[in-house]
């Protein structure tokens, strides 16, 4: 039903739900019955992140993380701050991202580019310049900015670790950056 309604004007559907307090205590963010659970494709929870003893609590600061999806990095989380009455990414907290974490970002992001069918290439110039497709459609690596996510991208083409090839879509072969490493590539 809810597939449908999303299907007939071209938009997500997004249910909000109440954890239980056991599902607030395990950051599962569950509550009673799993039948909801199992019947959408991506599961969301949205939290106060907790604070280490002796340091004062961030009224502001909150959490966003997968707790089920069908593509994308299960237990990706994103930190926020309400500023001027919405929520923001938090840039430092964005900032103190691990440049292996962003690589990760990265070579996920790439796959499901490739998986979306959407073709994108490592020359700056162009529209669908990598880092520009990955910060405009995958939302595992908005969150660090354009800027950061082309520096480490530059690098790891520069290492070898990913690749232009080749590959058919609806209009014929178009270029994809893959990831060398077979393990990482997806399909």
């Amino acid at each position: 039903m809810l597939a449908g309604l999303a299907k007939r004007h071209d938009c997500a559907v997004i249910l909000l739900a109440h954890p239980s307090i056991e599902g607030m205590k395990s950051k599962r963010g569950d509550s009673g019955s799993t039948a909801w659970s199992n019947s959408v494709r991506h599961r969301l929870y949205f939290y106060r992140p907790e604070v280490d003893e002796g340091q004062d609590e961030d009224f502001d600061a909150r959490e966003l993380s997968t707790k089920k999806t069908n593509i994308g990095k299960l237990g990706f989380a994103m930190q926020l701050r309400w500023l001027d009455g919405a929520f923001i990414v938090d840039e430092r907290a964005a900032a103190a991202a691990t440049d292996a974490e962003i690589e990760d970002a990265i070579v996920a992001g790439l796959n499901a580019l490739l998986e979306k069918g959407t073709p994108n290439n490592a020359s700056r110039n162009q529209s669908n310049y990598a880092p520009k497709e990955l910060v405009r459609t995958v939302k595992e690596c908005g969150a660090f900015g354009e800027k950061r996510i082309a520096a480490i991208f530059e690098r790891m083409r520069k290492a070898g670790r990913l690749k232009a090839e080749d590959r058919p879509t609806k209009i014929g072969p178009r270029k994809f950056i893959i990831p060398c490493e077979p393990e990482r590539l997806k399909l």
